[in-house]
């Protein structure tokens, strides 16, 4: 099988000849959006060999006057709506389209889209918890406008890469309560994961944190594919399947550990991820990005382990 041929056969929970796989990675340094950072990018699903390419989209959110955050709930509240094909957005499209150039096969690529609270509590010097509590109604403004502009920004690139990959940043208790998620939050998650419906067919959701998700929340968002991890949570793949029975999983390895242990602890924690999904409708990946650090051998031996299954 290609590798579009084995992801696509995950995501309808198909046969395949093997488990797909894949990393998540950030490149440290630099501009996010430059050459350097499209031939790291293929260099890495060239060298790795994944049969799915996850993109970092590190590029920072347009602020007006090229501020870094805004220092007020009311200054966040009239944020306007950017323009995805211009500044540092536009720069990662164009990034999008070289990656897609050089890479030799056809391989799905997804592209990172951090969430609307992700971006919002960046924007406001990480105080989005505290804001929607003392300023409730200007805080929904400001995520409004991000949302917009998420949903914008999903058209454009999915005309270049195959789905999203939404990083939710407050699905989890250790960010924010259930009631305080599903509220404020997963609404926003929804519309743009809809949004990405008609036009990406690897759409992907990434539940971040540690401890307590929100997992059964998540559920509502329609997606291809979900990961989390499940190696540091309380929800193991196997209760993600009892979960989402129809919806392709990613996961298996430990990201926290993934650079401190021996490949071949690495090698049992993708036997035990196939085990216990039976091997189908799934994806062997990490659960968050591993450490830059992450020694080569430790990544090379997750595809020879799924070849000698």
């Amino acid at each position: 099988m290609t590798k579009r041929e084995r992801v696509m056969a995950a995501l309808a929970g198909a046969d395949t000849d093997r488990v797909p796989f894949s990393f998540w990675y950030h490149f440290p340094g630099g501009d996010r959006a430059d050459e350097a950072f499209v031939r790291n990018e293929v260099e890495f699903a060239q060298r790795y060999d994944v049969d799915l390419l996850k993109v970092m989209h590190d590029a920072p959110y347009d602020l007006p006057g090229g501020a870094l955050t805004v220092e007020s709930a009311q200054a966040f509240a009239e944020l306007p709506v950017i323009d995805p094909t211009a500044g540092n957005f536009g720069k990662h499209l164009e990034a999008l389209k070289a990656i897609r150039e050089r890479l030799p096969d056809d391989r799905p690529m997804v592209d990172t889209l951090f969430d609307p609270f992700a971006y919002g509590d960046k924007i406001v010097g990480r105080k989005l918890v505290e804001l929607l509590r003392t300023h409730p109604e200007e805080t929904k403004a400001g995520l409004e406008s991000v949302t917009q502009s998420l949903i914008r920004w999903a058209d454009c690139c999915l005309d270049v890469v195959d789905g999203l990959f939404l990083a939710c940043g407050a699905a989890s208790a250790d960010v924010l309560d259930a009631e305080t998620y599903e509220e404020f939050i997963l609404p926003l998650d929804i519309r743009i994961m809809e949004a990405a419906a008609p036009k990406g067919t690897v759409n992907s959701l990434h539940v971040h944190g540690k401890g307590h998700l929100h997992f059964d929340l998540l559920a509502r968002c329609p997606a291809h594919l979900v990961n989390w991890s499940d190696r540091t949570t309380d929800v193991s793949l196997a209760d993600g399947r009892a979960a989402l029975p129809h919806t392709c999983l990613a996961g298996g390895i430990d990201e926290v550990t993934a650079g401190d242990v021996a490949p071949e602890e690495i090698a049992e924690q993708v036997r035990d991820a196939v085990a216990q999904l039976d091997g189908r409708g799934m994806l062997v990946a990490c659960g968050c990005a591993v450490p830059t650090d992450t020694p080569a051998e430790n990544l090379l031996i997750v595809k020879a382990t799924l070849e000698s299954l």
